[in-house]
């Protein structure tokens, strides 16, 4: 699903998405697609080092609401490599999003970029960066982001000064 402020990512997961399909039609018709198979994993938004590595004009420190762990991921790889199948949305948010897009497109754009919108809002002030663009970055080696831990700290922070 195109998720705005995120067009590169969306670009390029749809990239993914029909290179996946692609291959799987190439793969019947060599008369392999029994015995190989292709899967394109779909997850809901990870709390991964990709928050720090993506490039960021916005402002503001990147936030996702409802980000997942890492491990859910890594523990749909698994499974999916032993119940094969075309497609793998990881979770229930990731599903939800992936159907209501096929039903209502746009209506999904219109309330996911609305969410992204309001939320990166709220995000620490943060200068401009190309992220790992151009160059690794030093920081966001590990599997965790600590998006979700920042994050947590960020909506206290406000809570204290806006009591609302």
């Amino acid at each position: 699903m195109p998720l705005a402020y995120h067009s590169s990512c969306a670009a390029t997961k749809a990239g993914v998405w029909a290179l996946g399909r692609v291959l799987n039609e190439e793969l019947r018709l060599a008369g392999v697609g029994k015995r190989i198979k292709v899967v394109t994993l779909m997850p809901w938004a990870a709390d991964t080092p990709f928050w720090t590595h993506a490039a960021n004009y916005s402002g503001h420190k990147p936030r996702m609401i409802l980000m997942d762990d890492p491990d859910k991921v890594a523990e749909a790889i698994v499974w999916v490599s032993l119940h094969p199948r075309e497609e793998l949305p990881v979770g229930w948010k990731a599903q939800a999003a992936s159907t209501f897009h096929t039903i209502l497109p746009d209506l999904t754009e219109k309330i996911s970029a609305d969410i992204v919108h309001r939320e990166m809002a709220k995000g620490s002030p943060d200068p401009a960066t190309p992220g790992a663009v151009h160059r690794p970055t030093p920081e966001g080696r590990g599997v965790e982001g600590g998006v979700r831990q920042r994050m947590d700290r960020e909506d206290k922070a406000r809570q204290r000064t806006d009591p609302r």
